[in-house]
This record gives C-alpha cells, structure tokens and sequence, in this order.
C-alpha cells in the first residue's frame, strides 16, 4: 500500500494547481488552504500527503475535471525526462518523472507508473499510486498529446 506520508513533492508539480484554475485566486486558496501558505518556490519540496488532500478537495469542491486539468498541466510544470521525442517515449517515461518529482522517489513509498507496449500503437500503463485516477488520466492524456507523432492514438 502506498504511503505518503513523508514524502515530498516538487513545488513545480504543485504548480500544476494555479495552471489549471482560470482564477488564480481560488488554486492559491485551495493550496494555503493545504501547506499553509500560497507561495510556492518551484524549487523546493513539501509534504506530497498534503498534496494529495489538495487533489481530493479539488474533486470534492470542483469536481474531477479540475483534477484531470491539473494531471494534464503536470508534463508543462513538473520535472521531466529530457529527450522525449514521441508520444511513446513519453508514456514510457512518466514513470522516470514521477520519482524525479518526489523525495524519497522509492516505489514502495510512492507507487509506480508501469508502461507496457502492447502493439506497435496500443500501450498499457497502469497507475499504482496514492493520487487520483482523474489526476492520473490527465498526465497520461497530456504526454501522449504532447509528443503525438501519429504513432499513438490519443484516446482516454
């Protein structure tokens, strides 16, 4: 079972959370509301529980399209595998930038992103972590459309 207890998140991810709302306001709201202050540093870490908690408000006060939003503006904002060149790479890579944006980055403390090639256009990923499946099919949504090279169908 994943815990995230202690473990951080890059404020670059939560980031993700003021590009997804059309008021500013309301995201910083929503993220004082979670870490008790709305300025976050890009740079630095903070408690990925509290994130987690942001992310089920969000659905709860909004709904679970904000979530997806917010999954689908993590591949703009958060840390990322440099050289992504098609949408396989980047299905193949969320993993990789999952732990690159947590500390501790151990699976038996986060979860996975396991990618899988079905055929030469089909893949499978499956998503074991502690985060929302709307949050989920936003990221995986947006790194396909991202590197869409006409290999992948980008379907959900």
């Amino acid at each position: 079972m994943v815990d995230l207890i202690g473990v951080k998140i890059t404020g670059t991810t939560i980031n993700s959370i003021i590009q997804s709302f059309m008021s500013q306001g309301v995201a910083k709201s929503f993220i004082e509301n979670a870490l008790g202050t709305a300025e976050i540093k890009l740079d630095e870490f903070y408690p990925a529980d509290k994130f987690h908690e942001m992310l089920g408000q969000i659905e709860k006060d909004m709904h679970s399209a904000v979530v997806r939003r917010v999954g689908m503006n993590i591949i703009e904002t958060a840390k990322w595998p440099p050289g992504i060149e098609n949408a396989e790479a980047a299905l193949a890579s969320i993993d990789v930038a999952y732990k690159m944006n947590h500390e501790p980055n151990d699976p038996k403390k986060i979860g996975t992103y396991t990618f899988k090639k079905i055929d030469y256009k089909n893949f499978e990923i499956h998503c074991d972590n502690a985060y929302p499946c709307s949050l989920d099919d936003g990221v995986i949504y947006a790194a396909a459309k991202k590197f869409h090279d006409n290999t992948v169908g980008v379907k959900h």
